[in-house]
């Protein structure tokens, strides 16, 4: 099992994956946030439009096991979702209550 939330990004988001696909893992929170993943040859060069700023964009795409782009978010087998007040206890107590009523389902 692996907890996410919608900021669940970058390398945590890479091994929620990594674990899904390969180990059988479920996600169990929130869809994650679905960031670049880096720089490839030093990423794409970009001027940007109003500023004229040159900046280096990245360019890396993570395909997964399934063929879905995993920069567009994982979505949790198991979702959970509470609002952006709810403190820590309050979290866990969610995510207790979603787990148990999956391992109750037939």
């Amino acid at each position: 099992m692996v907890l996410t939330n919608r900021r669940t990004a970058s390398a945590a988001e890479q091994a929620a994956a990594l674990l899904k696909d390969g180990a059988g893992a479920r996600l169990l929170g929130e869809r994650t946030l679905g960031s670049g993943c880096g720089y490839t040859n030093g990423g794409l060069p970009v001027v940007l439009k109003h500023s004229k700023l040159r900046v280096n964009m990245p360019d890396c795409i993570r395909y997964r096991q399934d063929g879905t782009n995993e920069q567009r978010g994982l979505q949790p087998d198991i979702p959970v979702a509470w609002g952006a007040l709810e403190g820590p206890e309050v979290r866990a107590r969610q995510w207790m209550e979603a787990l148990r009523a999956s391992l109750e389902a037939p």
